[in-house]
């Protein structure tokens, strides 16, 4: 009930996520375009979406699923479909507040738009995820 959806172009795979319920942990799946096949990616992660509460892209210049849910800390996490690991992303600057929210990838300018029904807020995942070493 409410889980999100994201399709991972490089993977050609379908990334589904469940919010975790009160006695159940978050779940991942993963529908393989090519193969026509589904599989259990993961059936405890540690983070999980619901539509209600957050929204679930991809980005293809960071190439990963980002999931932004108001439903854990932190709220941005990214997923590798390859790697099947979920990571957690620290936003710096100014924090979106809670709310309902939607939310997009946007290509052409790289960027995640997310709006909370007040205010609009971007971020660039690439960036956030990893700093660059000397």
């Amino acid at each position: 009930y409410g889980s999100s959806t994201v399709y991972d172009p490089d993977t050609k795979s379908m990334v589904v996520i469940a919010p975790p319920g009160k006695d159940t942990p978050a779940k991942t799946w993963i529908y393989s375009v090519d193969s026509e096949t589904w599989k259990t990616a993961q059936t405890n992660a540690p983070a999980g979406g619901c539509s209600a509460s957050g929204y679930f892209d991809y980005d293809t210049a960071a190439k990963c699923c980002v999931l932004f849910t108001t439903r854990a800390q932190p709220a941005f996490w990214t997923y590798d479909v390859m790697a099947n690991e979920w990571a957690p992303i620290e936003a710096t600057g100014d924090v979106p507040a809670g709310g309902a929210t939607v939310g997009y990838y946007d290509p052409e300018r790289d960027v995640l738009v997310h709006y909370n029904s007040k205010d609009v807020y971007v971020c660039r995942i690439r960036k956030t995820m990893k700093k660059e070493t000397p």
